[in-house]
C-alpha cells in the first residue's frame, strides 16, 4: 500500500469513528433526557464543542470522552466497547457490500 493510500485510509478510520462515538453520545444523551446545551455544561464542554463532537467533526480525548460518560451515567469502557462493535459492524457491512 501506497504513502497516499494508508494516510487515506488513516483520515477514513478516523472519521468514521468520531462520525459512530457522535451517534452513541447523542444516542446516551437522548436516553439520559439532557439537551446537547444541558450535557455541554453539566461535563464542563464548550457546547459549540459538544455539537462537533455529536456530529463527528471533530476527536475527543480520553479526559473529555470520561466526563461524558459521567455526566450521561455510563462507564468510559461500556462507551469504547459500543463504539468497537459499532466499528466492527460497519466493516462487516462494506465486507458484504463488496
Amino acid at each position: 500500500m501506497k504513502r497516499s493510500e494508508r494516510k487515506q485510509a488513516k483520515q477514513e478510520l478516523r472519521e468514521a469513528t468520531q462520525t459512530i462515538l457522535g451517534d452513541i453520545i447523542v444516542g446516551l444523551r437522548k436516553k439520559a433526557d439532557l439537551s446537547q446545551e444541558d450535557l455541554a455544561y453539566e461535563s464542563g464542554v464548550d457546547r459549540s464543542f459538544m455539537s462537533k463532537i455529536e456530529t463527528g467533526q471533530t476527536a475527543v480525548s480520553l479526559l473529555t470522552l470520561m466526563r461524558l460518560g459521567k455526566t450521561l451515567g455510563a462507564k468510559t469502557s461500556d462507551i469504547i466497547i459500543e463504539l468497537e462493535k459499532k466499528m466492527e459492524q460497519q466493516k462487516q457491512n462494506m465486507s458484504d457490500e463488496e
